[in-house]
């Protein structure tokens, strides 16, 4: 099992880490984006082992976790006034081709703080 965890890590952390960095860069959330792929991995791994989720595709699995977590994260700090509110454009994903593209970030970030 830890070596099926390891091959899934290697595919899967850098995608986690490239949308948890633009999500932070175009929320101005006040966090490190290695906390959440942390989160999201230990999140994937208690999946992976019976943790209460089935995990049919453990990439797309994490992809959606770290949205979600990014947006808790958001709603947290935007609940405090910590953050600002989000800028007219958001910062471009060109480095991160594997994350969601600057409008939809910022689609999914309003869509989820008008909840």
């Amino acid at each position: 099992m830890q070596k099926d965890f390891e091959t899934e890590l290697a595919a899967v952390r850098p995608r986690v880490l490239a949308l948890a960095r633009t999500f932070i860069r175009a929320s101005g959330l006040h966090t490190d984006a290695e906390d959440i792929v942390q989160e999201v991995l230990m999140r994937l791994w208690t999946a992976l082992n019976g943790g209460g989720s089935e995990v049919l595709n453990p990439e797309a699995w994490a992809v959606r976790t770290t949205k979600n977590l990014c947006v808790s994260l958001l709603r947290r700090e935007r609940g405090r006034g910590d953050i600002a509110p989000l800028p007219a454009s958001m910062p471009s994903a060109e480095s991160a081709s594997s994350s969601l593209d600057a409008a939809e970030s910022r689609r999914l970030a309003e869509q989820a703080l008008a909840r």
